[in-house]
Formats: structure tokens, C-alpha cells, sequence
């Protein structure tokens, strides 16, 4: 792909059409939204200090676990996407599924990042779960060493956030598929 080819849609391969996306109590979904603005950037969520969650503060994408309700995986994602930070995504925004992602605190909780691609940078109306987002360029990142609470751990500094476990997983995954599908470095745009 050449430096600033416009494309019907992004190149990313994904197969996620074979994923067992039906919800569960053990699953959940997180929304990757992609944008670009010069380069491509993801939206992250700083969530609330709330005792009762176990990612209280910490930078995330939008998300949460299923409900009832909630047809599969993908609508999940929507549903925890408008609630957190108040934005509207279709079902024909979804350009994939980055795969499944476990948690070493809770192994049988099955995470599906859901991606998302905007030709534009929609509004964000924080929730009461939410207390940041910020548009992060994916090309700025760059994986370190980081201590939290005393541990090293993988992760990836932004300013003064950091991104780090299921979040720097899920992150590491993105920019892999990105670079693989040479998205990374060259511009992809939707119309």
C-alpha cells in the first residue's frame, strides 16, 4: 500500500468471522477506535476510582462485560462504548476483531477488542466511569519497562498516562496487525 492511497477500506485482515462471538458471563468486549488525523490514533479512557473495579483509574478502551441483552460480542461493544464515552458506532464500522484476550486475574474471562475505523473524530461525552480519554497516535508509542505498584511490567507511557496489562496487551496485538498490514507507517483513509 502507498503512502496516502485512499482505500474503500482498510486492508486489515482480520478473521473474526468464524469467532464464536455469542455472550457469555465470562466475556466481555473492549471498542478500539481508529482515527485519523494526520496519522492513525486510538481512543483511550481513563476509568473512574471505584473500589468495586478491579481496572479502578487505570487507561483502557471503552468497554465491559456482556449482558443479557446484548445480541453477541460486537453489540457488547457498541452498547459499553455509548454508555462510557457517548459514542454512536455501527455494526458496518467494525473492521474486526483483534482476537481473544484472558486475563491472569480472572483466567476464565474471555476479552474480544472490537476495531472500529471513523473517517472522522467523533464527540466524547464522558459517562461517570470515565474520568479522561485522550486520542493516542499509535505510531508514538513505544514498549518499555515500566514499575507499577512495585512490579515491572510491560507497557507504554503517553505523557502522563500509562498503558499497561490486559490494555498494553491488547495495544502490543493492534500494533503488530498494523504494522504487518503496513498500515503503520502509511495513511488509510475511509469515505
Amino acid at each position: 500500500m502507498k503512502s496516502g492511497l485512499i482505500v474503500e477500506k482498510p486492508s486489515i485482515k482480520i478473521e473474526w468471522k468464524s469467532m464464536d462471538l455469542n455472550t457469555s458471563k465470562d466475556k466481555a468486549a473492549v471498542m478500539i477506535i481508529l482515527c485519523e488525523n494526520g496519522e492513525i490514533e486510538a481512543l483511550y479512557i481513563k476509568r473512574a476510582s471505584n473500589p468495586m473495579d478491579p481496572w479502578s483509574g487505570q487507561i483502557a478502551f471503552p468497554g465491559g462485560r456482556t449482558k443479557i441483552q446484548d445480541i453477541d460480542i460486537i453489540e457488547t461493544a457498541i452498547r459499553e462504548t455509548r454508555e462510557e464515552v457517548g459514542i454512536e458506532v455501527k455494526r458496518e464500522d467494525v473492521i474486526g476483531i483483534l482476537g481473544v484476550f484472558q486475563l491472569a486475574s480472572e483466567p476464565k474471562l474471555k476479552v474480544y477488542p472490537v476495531i472500529v475505523k471513523l473517517n472522522f473524530k467523533p464527540k466524547v461525552k464522558l459517562s461517570n466511569e470515565v474520568t479522561d480519554y485522550m486520542w493516542i497516535p499509535i505510531k508514538r508509542l513505544c514498549l518499555s519497562e515500566l514499575e507499577i505498584d512495585g512490579k515491572k511490567v510491560e507497557g507504554y507511557k503517553y505523557g502522563s498516562y500509562i498503558i499497561w496489562g490486559l490494555t498494553a496487551r491488547i495495544t502490543k496485538k493492534l500494533i503488530e496487525l498494523l504494522k504487518q498490514e503496513d498500515l503503520y507507517t502509511n495513511n488509510f483513509t475511509l469515505h
